[in-house]
């Protein structure tokens, strides 16, 4: 008993209940019910599945599925490279798995500002089973990787599916330079969310992945170097694994979520004016905003750290 309101403490700080946070069965443990992917076969899977040779060719053979359509499509087991974020929409109902059962694809995002899929829409759900997103981060402040779910539409992440190494920063504050004669703030630095997943008005379900070692950080803030000029605040970061708002629904069955962070981003530099601070953390693993609901049922919540800057 302890140990059960302990953990469900536990969440509700991770995710800030500014949503609605929910944890079934608090009055006593008991096994978590099953998921969606619990009743899917990966042989049967395999047996259906249509081989996908690289990314272009993936984009090609999920527009060619008809709308209200399903299909199953396996990767190679030596991955593939993105570019442009892959959209699922009008319905489609996708699952992705790798051609080699006992080895995971991984799909690659290497190209700026592009996430590796956009699910869009009602009825359009995308379900990944033994394949990894991998957002390649590093260094840097260069935005990409991970998925983003919105207006009605439904992710699903099953046994041996990861994110991770997805990294979503907000943009740098606008510097002011002068010279001006009233004195002036540089422009804040933007707001990073949902470096993992970003789940606006759709469905992010957890049941058998990992979202590990993801961020989701704010900008720097602009510089001042007029001395009638002030240096920018910091951006926030929220969610660095998960970020849920406007009706959003995130519900974990089994699975994990480890090492993700949100930062702060750093205030400016001003010549002569300073006191403006870095931007606010929230978050580290799941942050859950005003009208996002965060249920679960099972799996974990590791490591997580939110910094300000």
């Amino acid at each position: 008993m302890k140990l059960r309101k302990i953990t469900i403490i536990f969440f509700l700080i991770i995710a800030l209940a500014l949503g609605a946070v929910v944890c079934p069965g608090s009055g006593e443990a008991r096994a978590a019910p099953a998921g969606p992917t619990a009743d899917l076969s990966m042989s049967d899977l395999l047996d259906q599945a249509v081989p996908v040779t690289n990314h272009a060719n993936l984009i090609t053979q999920i527009n060619a599925v008809p709308v209200n359509g399903s299909a199953v499509f396996a990767l190679p087991a030596g991955g593939i490279t993105g570019g442009n974020a892959i959209t699922v929409s009008g319905g489609r109902k996708i699952i992705l798995i790798s051609q080699n059962a006992a080895t995971a694809a991984v799909y690659t995002q290497a190209t700026a500002n592009q996430r590796h899929f956009i699910v869009s829409g009602a009825d359009s759900s995308l379900t990944l089973l033994n394949v990894t997103l991998d957002g390649a981060w590093t260094t840097g402040t260069v935005s990409r990787g991970g998925v983003t779910v919105n207006t009605g539409g439904t992710f699903v992440m099953g046994e041996g599916s990861r994110i991770t190494r997805a990294a979503w920063f907000g943009a740098a504050g606008t510097n002011h330079t002068g010279p001006f004669s009233t004195f002036r703030v540089a422009g804040a630095g933007g707001t990073g969310q949902g470096g993992g997943v970003y789940v606006d008005n759709g469905s992010f379900i957890l049941d058998g992945g990992v979202v590990i070692n993801n961020r989701a950080q704010g900008g720097v803030g602009g510089n001042g170097t007029n001395s009638n000029a002030g240096a920018g605040y910091g951006g926030i970061g929220n969610g660095g694994g998960v970020f849920v708002t406007n009706s959003g629904v995130f519900t974990v069955y089994r699975g994990s979520i480890e090492s993700n962070r949100a930062l702060g981003g750093s205030a400016g530099v001003a010549t002569n004016h300073s006191g403006l601070h870095g931007g606010a953390a929230n978050g580290g693993g799941v942050y859950v905003q005003s009208g996002g609901v965060f249920v679960m049922h099972g799996g974990s919540i590791t490591n997580y750290t939110a910094e300000g800057g």
